[in-house]
């Protein structure tokens, strides 16, 4: 399928609704989206300002896109200052904004089984890849307590419970403590950029080492989002 051209656009807000407590789904118009393809999980980009005035870049997967009404649906967290937290929670009808892309995008690779493990950063990518495998998923989803739960999501869920987002703790002690379906596995780590790393040792004892794994960092912990 053919890729969008890593294009600019003018990007203005047609709607916004909270999805948990802590992120929020914004519809954005994208009057130049015009290639009938995009890669599972592909990326725009947002050209914002951060609090000292200075131009920044965040990046968010598509939640949604609809290429006939040239619209794009973005999910972003509210956690902390960051330039991309107060974009999402200050978005309303008629907010414009400059965009970049699509970009990059995720391969689904055969595999027996899969696991899905990410942080909020990574739920739009989790439920684009819950669409499309087509063999039995184990998912590991963490937030920051039980309200911030997806209503409908099928996960083992974890919590932080007053914790910082960022860690890699509840995952490896939940990586470690699965019980794998028989045949070959395929896992695809989301999430923050030194945690999933870390994650790779924990993967390794469950047969799912570098060439069984897709491990993306999504944010770092010493960059405001």
């Amino acid at each position: 399928m053919e890729a969008l051209r890593p294009t600019t656009h003018r990007l203005t807000v047609l709607a916004a609704r909270p999805l948990t407590p802590t992120m929020r789904r914004v519809t954005v118009a994208a009057p130049t989206l015009a290639v009938p393809g995009l890669r599972l999980a592909q990326d725009v980009g947002l050209m914002l300002t951060d609090n000292a005035g200075r131009p920044v870049r965040r990046r968010y997967t598509l939640a949604a896109v609809d290429i006939a009404a040239r619209t794009l649906e973005l999910d972003g967290l509210l956690h902390g200052n960051g330039p991309g937290a107060a974009w999402f929670a200050a978005a309303e009808v008629g907010t414009e904004v400059e965009g970049f892309g699509p970009r990059a995008g995720i391969d689904v690779v055969p595999a027996d089984w899969y696991l899905l493990a990410s942080d909020e950063s990574g739920f739009p990518a989790v439920a684009e890849l819950r669409a499309h495998l087509r063999a039995p998923v184990i998912t590991l989803l963490e937030v920051g307590e039980k309200a911030e739960e997806v209503a409908g999501w099928d996960a083992q869920w974890l919590h932080r419970d007053g914790r910082p987002p960022g860690l890699p703790d509840a995952f490896e002690a939940a990586i470690s403590a699965l019980a794998p379906p028989a045949g070959n596995g395929f896992a695809y780590v989301l999430g923050e950029s030194r945690a999933v790393t870390t994650l790779k040792a924990a993967l390794a004892t469950i047969g799912l080492g570098s060439e069984r794994s897709y491990v993306k960092g999504y944010w770092n912990r010493d960059r405001p989002r």
